[in-house]
């Protein structure tokens, strides 16, 4: 992803567009959009990479049935009947052949009481074509296609396709229309990718918008449209083959325990998997233990938590409760390290953070709901480094942050060239509330520290508290 659009979604009306970087970082005042873009952004990877239908109710966020989410003037009246988002991908990859960048775009309408993506479609800037699927209420696919030639839709969609997972339908990825060809050329009966089944019982037939041509795709058409679905197959399968799923973070994190029982676990909003992870590390992969150990230990130095992390465990073969624990170097040499429930609030917040961001399995797309809740300034700034040097280019982090000493950190961190990262990898999201619906603002950061690009609202408040400390 390098570009989202938002439009008659939650509270925003018209068109937003904004620009995704590596590390993402979202301002702006409360109620003004930023939980509800992140919540957009997982839903849509899981619509095109993980082919699953979105859940805006997945925790961390709940934003309720259709009427809650699509973007209404008044409490009781909606200005459409759906609501569109989608996003750009373009990574540059040889094997696309100069297909790419595409654009991913899904249209929602009701069905029930929840939004469903009622149309999907996928288009190349540079070879102006276009993929449209429509999903009708009864639970079938019409596809159209566009080239520079013209256009076909599908007049067949009683037989056409199906897809069910856990009996239910799901959107159907782009990429799997590979397998499907039009009545006069050779095709697939069934296929399994992806944990989804596709059949179809006979050929396809195309009305047709090319005159005096016949209603059938062209076999040079079909070969262009192949080409173009090959493109984000292999895009999709040579960054996110794994088909891991996105992480999002709740804005407050679990509280600390004082004696850990092991259990199965799993990425949870609230952090409740830090501990756990660390654990298993620290009995059954002591190399990788090792590593994230001397990370986080370099991290809470830096940040003045803490300067020793290690865990106590209870069973001499492991597998049995255990303690998470602390020290800092302040303290005397001859005093044990403290468990984590004794220290400051802020240790344990941060703790998942620095976790989910020090791993080696990172997730494609980490979500952060102002990760600096409960930390000192000092420890804030300390977190932007962390962050910035983070950052890579197979990972997208998108941070949700109120703190400007976060955010200045990183400014100064790209102005003296520390760690590898580069002004284009970070993009700052100034949201602002207006009385026709939010708005977004795509910033840059210079090459000398400098917001580029930012509105006169933007740090106004900022300015002004400290115009009236010099009183000036």
């Amino acid at each position: 992803m390098d570009e989202i659009k938002l439009k008659n979604y939650r509270c925003f009306k018209s068109e937003q567009r904004a620009r995704i970087a590596p590390l993402t970082i979202l301002v702006g005042e409360n109620s003004a959009g930023k939980s509800s873009f992140l919540a957009m952004l997982k839903a849509l990877w899981n619509l095109y990479h993980n082919h699953r239908v979105p859940n805006f109710n997945e925790d961390p966020f709940d934003f309720g049935v259709f009427d809650n989410v699509i973007f209404s003037e008044h409490e009781d009246k909606a200005i459409s009947k759906t609501f569109d988002a989608g996003f750009r991908l373009n990574n540059g990859m040889p094997l696309s052949k100069g297909y790419l960048p595409v654009w991913f775009e899904a249209k929602f309408g009701k069905r029930g009481t929840v939004p469903f993506p009622t149309k999907l479609t996928a288009k190349s800037e540079r070879k102006k074509i276009k993929i449209i699927l429509n999903s009708r209420g009864d639970d079938l696919v019409q596809v159209e296609i566009q080239t520079k030639r013209g256009s076909w839709r599908s007049k067949k969609t009683s037989n056409f396709v199906k897809i069910f997972e856990e009996n239910r339908l799901i959107p159907l990825p782009f990429f799997l229309l590979r397998e499907l060809k039009p009545i006069n050329i050779s095709r697939n009966q069934g296929i399994l990718s992806a944990g989804v089944r596709i059949t179809s019982s006979e050929g396809v037939e195309y009305n047709s918008t090319v005159k005096s041509s016949s209603n059938q795709i062209d076999e040079n058409d079909w070969h262009q449209v192949e080409k173009f679905l090959d493109a984000i197959y292999l895009s999709i399968l040579f960054y996110y083959s794994d088909k891991r799923v996105p992480y999002a973070s709740s804005p407050v994190r679990s509280k600390p325990i004082r004696i850990y029982q092991p259990k199965l676990f799993f990425r949870d909003p609230e952090g409740n998997f830090a501990p756990l992870y660390l654990a298993q590390l620290f009995e059954t992969e002591r190399r990788k233990w090792d590593v994230i150990k001397a990370k986080l230990e370099e991290f809470g130095s830096q940040s003045g938590l803490f300067d020793e992390i290690s865990i106590h465990t209870y069973e001499k073969h492991g597998g049995g409760p255990f303690q998470v624990e602390v020290r800092r170097s302040s303290e005397q040499p001859k005093v044990r390290n403290r468990n984590l429930i004794d220290i400051g609030y802020g240790v344990s917040q941060i703790l998942p953070v620095a976790t989910e961001l020090l791993r080696d399995d990172p997730t494609p797309l980490l979500l952060l709901q102002q990760p600096e809740v409960h930390l000192h300034p000092s420890a804030q700034a300390a977190l932007g480094t962390l962050l910035l040097q983070t950052a890579r280019k197979e990972q997208i982090i998108v941070v949700e942050s109120h703190s400007d000493h976060l955010l200045n950190r990183i400014r100064m961190d790209l102005r003296d060239g520390i760690g590898h990262s580069k002004p284009e990898d970070v993009s700052i999201l100034y949201f602002e509330n207006s009385d026709t619906g939010s708005k977004i603002y795509s910033l840059r950061i210079d090459e000398q520290g400098n917001v580029v690009d930012a509105p006169e609202s933007y740090g106004r408040f900022f300015m002004d508290e400290t115009k009236r400390s010099l009183n000036l």
